[in-house]
């Protein structure tokens, strides 16, 4: 009986403290879904599968150097999807992107850039990208478009510069 109890708390715990995720392809269903690449020879992301576990690392800077990298999002989805908001966890990242709306199979490009003015620093930051796609977060809050779902796709975000 106590091993029993033991076994079925277990479970429990495993299944509720752990995220499912985020779906990919069929697999969603219905609706819009982001997929994040990059931008030619000037973007820098790396994505598994559509948006999932995505990293844009811009590498080892000089000091005082800029650095940027260009990335396409596009609606892979079924409906249109309507993004809301770039938000940035360290304020040395830079991107700007208004609200706007994409079809099925549209596309946008966006850029990413930074500049670190000490030696040794080492930067990592997250871009989060809201919007109403099913293949993110979709525990998310803070979403205000009205729209039914408020999801976020997570970009890890890195540079440093040497010493």
């Amino acid at each position: 009986m106590l091993n029993r109890l033991l076994s079925t708390l277990l479970l429990l715990s495993v299944a509720c403290g752990s995220e499912p995720p985020p779906c990919e392809g069929a697999s969603c269903g219905g609706g819009p879904r982001i997929k994040l690449s990059p931008q030619g020879e000037f973007g820098h992301i790396v994505c598994q599968g559509e948006a999932a576990d995505c990293v844009l690392d811009l590498g080892r800077l000089q000091v005082s150097q800029s650095a940027e990298s260009w990335t396409t999002l596009e609606n892979v989805g079924s409906d249109i999807l309507h993004l809301e908001a770039f938000e940035l966890s360290e304020p040395a990242f830079e991107v700007q992107h208004p609200a706007v709306e994409l079809e099925p199979g549209e596309t946008i490009s966006f850029r990413l850039r930074t500049r670190i003015d000490e030696a040794g620093r080492q930067l990592d930051g997250e871009l989060i990208i809201r919007s109403d796609a099913v293949n993110g977060d979709l525990n998310a809050t803070g979403c205000v478009t009205g729209v039914g779902v408020c999801g976020m796709v997570r970009v890890q975000l890195r540079a440093s510069t040497a010493n």
